[in-house]
Formats: structure tokens, C-alpha cells, sequence
């Protein structure tokens, strides 16, 4: 599977959901918190994965692998969806 499709999704709304930018392109890419834990000091930190890359129009991304392992969505889903 490429890295990010030319597939465009809408943004997941769901809670966790955030951008980050990176590179030095500037470029934002689209992250999900996946876990939750404590640090020896009782500090509240949070584990992410990029889900995709934002796209230029507003509100949608392009997604990658751990896109579709995040919302239990098969490997073909994106073959499957394009389908006209």
C-alpha cells in the first residue's frame, strides 16, 4: 500500500483527531491518539499515529495504512470505495 493515496477522505471527527505540522515544507499531517498513559512524575502524556496527510482543500486528508487498521476498515478499502 502507497504511503498516501490519491484517495481524498473527509477529516475523521472523532475525539483525538489532530494536525501537526512537520518537514521542512511546512506540510500537516494528520494525527489520532491512541493511547493514554502516566508518567513517573503522575504527568498526563498521549501517544499518537499519523492517520494521513491533510490535502490542499479544507477538511480532508489523504489517508495511509494505519488510517484503516485505526477504523477496522480493510487493506482494499480504498480500491473499493473509488469503484464507479
Amino acid at each position: 500500500m502507497e504511503p498516501f493515496q490519491k484517495l481524498k477522505i473527509d477529516i475523521p471527527q472523532d475525539k483525538g483527531v489532530h494536525l501537526r505540522k512537520a518537514g521542512n515544507k511546512g506540510d500537516y499531517f494528520v494525527y489520532k491518539y491512541t493511547e493514554h498513559y502516566f508518567t513517573p512524575k503522575g504527568q498526563r502524556r498521549h501517544r499518537s499515529k499519523m492517520i494521513g496527510k491533510l490535502a490542499e482543500s479544507e477538511g480532508e486528508m489523504y489517508p495511509n495504512a494505519n488510517y484503516y487498521k485505526l477504523y477496522s476498515l480493510p487493506e482494499n478499502a480504498s480500491e473499493i470505495l473509488v469503484k464507479e
